[in-house]
């Protein structure tokens, strides 16, 4: 119990006093909006989620096909839902800040992927289904290139998080939303759903 409460308070401190080097260096509303954002639960809590999808993609340990695309499942929908949950920022810092992964890593855990998808990879599903009949095309999705992608952007977002400048981190918090909302978060819906149909043809 004392473990946990001394844990607990390390994270606390640790989490003021980033936001607190943050403050020091941007300007009035940028502090304002930063700091609040880097508090809510909504953020942390994508964090934390977006950390365990890495750690989960990374550590290679799923025993089957079908117990990897569940687990995947699992992860795709706390990140959807935390995803939608987050604010997005009125702008990044003007400084320009590059974040580069680690390749060979990066190409192992992309092997990964392929390797414990299977046969669970490739499906079909609709571009836009809000659009007119005429206008929905039938698109050919595929599963490695969904959680890859997904992968990518949260490995390199939580990397520039990491850093010590406040504008790593400024721009980190942009990119987490942003990324969400005009890049990945396609992917992970419809990763979701073929999981889904996946699932339950496989029981």
């Amino acid at each position: 119990m004392y473990n946990n409460q001394a844990s607990f308070l390390d994270i606390s401190i640790a989490t003021i006093i980033s936001i607190t080097a943050i403050e020091n260096t941007l300007s009035l509303p940028e502090k304002i909006l930063v700091s609040k954002i880097i508090a809510t639960n909504e953020f942390t809590s994508f964090i934390d989620a977006a950390k365990k999808y890495c750690s989960f993609i990374e550590s290679h340990e799923a025993e089957t096909p079908r117990h990897f695309i569940l687990q995947s499942q699992n992860h795709l929908l706390s990140l959807y839902n935390l995803g939608n949950c987050m604010i997005l920022m009125e702008e990044k810092s003007d400084q320009k800040i590059e974040v580069k992964l680690d390749e060979l890593e990066f190409q192992r855990s992309l092997h990964f992927i392929a390797d414990r998808l299977w046969d669970y990879r490739y499906y079909w599903y609709v571009f836009d289904p809000t659009a007119k009949k005429k206008d929905a095309g039938i698109v050919y999705g595929d599963l490695y290139e969904d959680l890859g992608a997904i992968y990518k952007y949260l490995k390199q977002t939580l990397l520039l998080y990491g850093m010590k400048s406040s504008e790593a981190k400024q721009n980190a918090v942009w990119d987490f939303k942003w990324n969400f909302d005009a890049h990945w978060s396609g992917h992970c819906a419809n990763a979701i759903c073929a999981i889904h149909y996946f699932l339950q043809k496989s029981r």
